[in-house]
């Protein structure tokens, strides 16, 4: 019988011989949403044997509501990594800058990253725009900042 056991480790819980990975993905629509779940699901396939993972997801409307956001922004303090995925059509929305400037003041820098995922027909000045802002509020608290310009990855993979 495999039994897998969890222990309570400051806050955050562990299974035994694997650290945990949390993962938190915000998502601009629908395509972006499965973007940034197609780089969680890859990043869980070549490190499964590595991390024990887990995930939010939460929609930019979501962060509409203050009481959302602040919730989506704490989840994201104790997330390892956090995936933002934008269609880079447009300048993010300011309550997406409110969730990323909420985010970042409870953060635990040391063990915090950021990768943004735009979509490559993302407006060139667009993209430039957010990930100078982005940079500059991650810098602040010595956040690692990992900007992509991508498609889509595919859904299955052969072995």
């Amino acid at each position: 019988m495999n039994a897998t056991v969890v222990c309570k480790i400051g806050g955050k819980l562990r299974t035994r011989g694997r650290p945990f990975f949390n993962t938190v993905l915000i998502y601009e629509d629908l395509n972006s949403g499965k973007r940034s779940w197609n780089f969680y699901e890859e990043l869980t396939r070549r490190f499964e044997e590595d991390f024990e993972f887990s995930h939010l997801m939460w929609s930019f409307s979501m962060l509409a509501e203050p009481q959302t956001l602040h919730l989506a922004a704490r989840s994201a303090a104790d997330a390892s990594l956090v995936i933002l995925s934008s269609t880079g059509a447009t300048k993010l929305p300011a309550r997406v800058k409110n969730w990323v400037e909420c985010w970042v003041r409870f953060a635990n820098s040391e063990n915090s990253a950021l990768v943004t995922l735009m979509d490559h027909k993302a407006k060139a000045r667009t993209v430039a725009l957010t990930h100078s802002y982005l940079r500059q509020v991650l810098e602040s608290r010595k956040i690692d900042f990992f900007p992509h310009c991508t498609s889509a990855l595919p859904m299955s993979h052969p072995e």
